[in-house]
């Protein structure tokens, strides 16, 4: 399951509650929109509750077909100099007004520290706050939260920060890319004389035109999700392999082994576990040629990397084991990762587990702030904190092998249009080659006139005039 955050508010204001006329005002908000040790503040004294802290603008961009799994919010915050401060409540916001069930009365109460800060998480993956929400409600400036703390002894309430992380599924038809360019009517414009009966052939050649043109100009052009590795670069860009980008749901990085699995049976010949987007797949070959593929490994019935460990564990009579790695036994599995060489290879990939331990890793850290160009690159967007990444790593996208898992969306939704004709002149030249037998380079009739036949030798390559228009968005390596 994707997730987009932690993502931090770029605008933080102090709001009296409606209905309540008490004025205990936070001063400082704009401190809020960053974890960096500089507090929105609330003057308390014992038994009084603040006015809400409201923080809005995250910035999400969750794809436009999602639905919406869960909503988590993490507070950190601390109190002043011993003094007694407690969470009151929190309730997320949209177009300025208190929405969903609120989170209050917290037992046992939600103490500050007041040597360093404390950190708070309310909601899950999960937990939709009593509410069913769009993608375009997360994706709004006015989405946010609303907080209060309350005082039981005296003093003041210190709010770091507020961050919010939203987990999501796509439908198919977003997740899953087509390579039909044009539609048939467009197709038969091209291509006098073709009728109903023709349909089969040209939307085949449609389709085989469409995979031809991604080929010749080395990307690929229809929308589709991607979660995918990059090594470690000193540059300030990281460059993406599609493009354009439309949006960027998470990056993460320190990866860590966090489930390692194998098979020790003496039957086996061969075993992989395969990473699938509904759960794991567990295959063994026997020395008799069998082959046996272990179903109901899924994250919905396993939703921790330890509950998956020992539903493993129970084929031990076909020689499976599995064992968890510190701190992931409660993680989701859902976002566990075959570490093989940079790729798209977060599904489906395949490990070999025989005699040998195998292990899927998980990336222990999300950049809370990062943007994208659609051009096709990341730039670091964030405070500095997010900055000074693990194992000395500086400003940039420094790292080891395969140090940044990227999950964006990228593609054109609509095909351009200057490729859609070059599709259409392409299918139609095809079309042509069926019509008469592809040898003739011309024909003469009894009447005197002579047809002559375009023809092109490079199988690689298309028709000159498709090629022309395909020059602009060919991707080319210097």
């Amino acid at each position: 399951m994707p997730t987009s955050g932690p993502r931090f508010p770029s605008t933080v204001t102090s709001a009296i509650p409606s209905g309540e006329y008490n004025n205990r005002p936070w001063s400082n908000t704009s401190n809020a929109t960053a974890s960096n040790n500089s507090y929105a503040i609330c003057s308390l004294v014992d038994g009084n509750v603040s006015d809400e802290l409201r923080l809005t603008g995250y910035g999400f961009t969750i794809p436009t077909n999602s639905t919406i799994s869960g909503i988590t919010i993490t507070l950190e915050g601390r109190s002043y100099d011993g003094a007694y401060i407690v969470t009151h409540s929190v309730q997320l916001l949209l177009d300025g007004s208190p929405v969903g069930n609120p989170l209050s009365n917290f037992q046992p109460p939600q103490q500050w520290n007041f040597i360093e800060d404390s950190t708070f998480t309310f909601g899950s993956s999960t937990s939709l706050w009593g509410r069913t929400w769009t993608a375009a409600e997360i994706n709004a400036t006015s989405f946010g939260v609303a907080l209060r703390a309350r005082s039981e002894g005296a003093n003041a309430a210190w709010v770091d920060t507020v961050t919010i992380t939203v987990a999501y599924t796509e439908s198919s038809p977003e997740s899953e890319p087509t390579v039909g360019f044009i539609t048939l009517e467009r197709a038969k414009q091209h291509c006098v004389g073709a009728d109903s009966g023709h349909d089969a052939l040209l939307n085949a050649l449609i389709l085989a035109v469409g995979s031809a043109i991604d080929r010749y100009c080395r990307r690929r052009f229809a929308h589709a999700n991607y979660d995918e590795l990059y090594d470690g670069d000193s540059t300030e860009r990281l460059l993406l392999r599609h493009y354009p980008i439309t949006a960027v749901h998470s990056v993460q990085y320190d990866p860590q082994p966090a489930l390692e699995i194998r098979n020790t049976s003496g039957a086996t010949q061969s075993a992989t576990a395969q990473v699938l987007a509904t759960g794991l797949r567990l295959v063994r070959i026997t020395s008799s040629g069998t082959t046996n593929t272990t179903a109901g490994l899924t994250w919905t019935a396993n939703p921790t990397v330890q509950s998956l460990a020992t539903a493993i564990n129970s084929l031990s009579a076909a020689g499976w084991e599995a064992r968890v790695l510190p701190p992931f036994a409660d993680a989701r599995p859902d976002d566990l990762f075959v570490d093989l060489d940079p790729g798209n290879a977060a599904e489906g990939a395949t490990v070999s587990c025989r005699n040998t331990w195998a292990a899927l890793v998980l990336w222990r850290k999300t950049l809370s702030c990062c943007a994208f160009d659609p051009r096709g690159w990341l730039v670091h967007a964030g405070h500095a904190v997010d900055l000074h990444l693990p194992g000395g790593w500086l400003y940039g996208w420094e790292g080891p092998l395969r140090a940044w898992r990227v999950r964006y969306s990228a593609g054109y939704r609509t095909i351009p249009e200057d490729v859609q004709e070059a599709c259409a002149q392409w299918v139609a030249w095809l079309w042509q080659q069926t019509r008469r037998d592809p040898s003739l380079r011309s024909q003469s009739s009894t009447t005197g006139t002579t047809a002559s036949y375009q023809t092109y030798l490079d199988p690689r390559s298309p028709p000159p005039a498709v090629a022309g228009l395909l020059a602009p968005y060919r991707r080319r390596s210097v």
